[in-house]
């Protein structure tokens, strides 16, 4: 049981979005499976104020203060700003402080990246959500990352589907907003078009502020998600559909290799060129759900009950140092 921990981030899901959804279900898998509460400090949720990191300073200082927070793990690295004017406090206190990075703070801007990498060194430990990610990490600091993907939430279940008639409409999810520009939306519409001009009859569904219900559902329902990012770190949306065993089209982003590793080809594709999608979808993709053998042992890899042993473990290792 880990007491005093406070989960700090700039990302967390209220009824309105869905953004840091992963780190809402890290939550609610501490209270479940630890019998922990941690405390949440959303710095979004304090501020609405492009100076909001600075502006919630004086907020978070007390936050801690009351609470008596031992351990803080720390999502994103923006969020760490606020911790670097609160370091001496942290230091002279023997707080512990985890950083977990999602990707676009790695892999982003320039800025962004010192800034992250400036947190890596006054943490005591710091988890990259894949191993593509240490790329991006100075070399100082790798002696301190763990690689731990975020798990998925039990909700997402697997699911049969029928093969996919070709004379049918083809369901194909696109699972972000479509103006986020590293999210590629260009691709995924050319995908659309060219698969349109073979006379096939195409769906898109676009997973744009749905709530974990309606994402489900598509998930479920649908024939193939196409993942068209032009970077990412731990895919969630990957993890989660092959776990409800629908495949997958994606580009060589993030850990995705390793999630998709073991499908046969006619149901999981890597490729960022239109025409060997098409050809894909046209001679070999089946529509089907992936076999559940295979999906039980990714199951075994990436629920949250397992990701967060790996968790904990980072935990208890930084509370004894």
């Amino acid at each position: 049981m880990i007491n005093n921990l406070l989960i700090l981030t700039n990302m967390y899901p209220s009824d309105l979005n869905q953004k840091g959804i992963f780190v809402k279900e890290l939550v609610l898998s501490l209270k479940k499976y630890c019998r922990t509460s941690p405390l949440v400090f959303n710095i979004d949720e304090q501020i609405d104020s492009k100076l909001k990191y600075i502006l919630s300073i004086k907020r978070l200082y007390k936050f801690i203060r009351t609470n008596e927070c031992k351990i803080i793990n720390i999502h994103f690295g923006l969020s760490f700003i606020p911790l670097f004017i609160l370091y001496p406090y942290i230091f002279l206190k023997k707080i512990k402080l985890v950083l977990t990075l999602h990707g676009s703070d790695l892999m982003g801007g320039r800025f962004v990246n010192l800034i992250s990498n400036t947190a890596i060194m006054l943490s005591h430990s710091a988890i990259i959500v894949s191993q593509k990610m240490k790329g991006h990490v100075w070399k100082v600091n790798h002696h301190k990352l763990k690689v731990i993907p975020c798990g998925v939430d039990g909700m997402f279940k697997y699911a049969n589907r029928e093969g996919w008639d070709k004379n049918k409409k083809l369901n194909i999810i696109f699972p972000s907003n479509p103006s986020r520009p590293e999210k590629n939306y260009y691709l995924f519409k050319q995908l659309v078009l060219s698969l349109e001009n073979q006379g096939i009859d195409v769906n898109e569904i676009i997973f744009d502020n749905l709530d974990r219900k309606q994402i489900l559902e598509h998930l479920t329902s649908s024939n193939v998600l196409f993942l068209s990012s032009l970077r990412e770190g731990s895919p969630q949306v990957v993890k989660e559909a092959v776990l409800t065993g629908l495949p997958v089209i994606s580009t060589d982003v993030g850990d995705v290799r390793d999630i998709i590793s073991g499908i046969p080809y006619h149901k999981v594709i890597i490729s960022s060129n239109v025409i060997d999608i098409t050809n894909w979808i046209i001679n070999d993709f089946d529509g089907g759900s992936i076999d559940k053998k295979i999906v039980d042992s990714k199951y075994s890899i990436y629920s949250n009950e397992i990701i967060l042993k790996r968790v904990l473990d980072i935990y208890k290792q930084v509370l004894k140092e």
